[in-house]
């Protein structure tokens, strides 16, 4: 069985359900109106099948977004609420995704040579992910009438291999935070780890 609950974020009054049912569920972000809530569905069954999904507020109203499989570890909802962008394997590795929201229309590949971990800057106008090689990017990004791409910049290394050259923090892993977040003025707070 899975769940989804609520809390205050100053951690006063009690946890609540939000929603349950048989399969295993994730949230990933919330709109900024509280509106929608925004989860993976992990294992779905004849009736809900896995992919992206999302809440309507009130009343707890589910509704599948993306409902083709479990290839969504990773997704967040723009400031505005009417875009997601998304990382998905649908093309048999994982690249960045961005689309109209809530209701699915065209996606729009972001990253060109895959992606992970993706975060918009607070006014829409750059999307950052993580590239396989553990850098940093951000792109600049047109939404009026659309979406309108522009070229992607390298910002700094971000993610720390070992010297096998594996993760050692399991970037893609879907039951970790994200690593980093930008905040309304352009700086950026990062989880930074030490090779040993």
């Amino acid at each position: 069985t899975g769940q989804l609950f609520t809390i205050s974020a100053d951690g006063a009054g009690s946890i609540a359900p939000l929603a349950e049912g048989n399969l295993n569920m994730l949230g990933l972000d919330w709109s900024r109106d509280g509106s929608r809530l925004l989860y993976q569905l992990i294992i779905g069954d004849q009736k809900s099948k896995a992919g992206l999904w999302t809440l309507m507020l009130p009343g707890v109203v589910a509704m599948p977004f993306r409902d083709d499989g479990p290839q969504y570890p990773q997704a967040t909802l723009s400031p505005d609420g009417a875009w997601v962008a998304y990382t998905s394997a649908h093309s048999g590795r994982s690249e960045i995704y961005i689309e109209r929201f809530p209701m699915p229309g065209e996606r729009v590949r972001v990253s060109n040579d895959s992606g992970t971990l993706p975060r918009w800057r607070r006014d829409q106008r750059e999307l950052y992910y993580l590239s396989a090689e553990g850098e940093l990017r951000a792109v600049a990004v047109d939404l009026e009438g659309g979406a309108k791409l522009g070229p992607t910049m390298p910002l700094f290394p971000l993610a720390v291999r070992d010297a096998a050259g594996s993760d050692i923090r399991g970037r893609g892993a879907i039951s970790r935070p994200p690593l980093y977040d930008v905040s309304a003025d352009g700086r950026f707070l990062a989880a930074i780890v030490q090779e040993k």
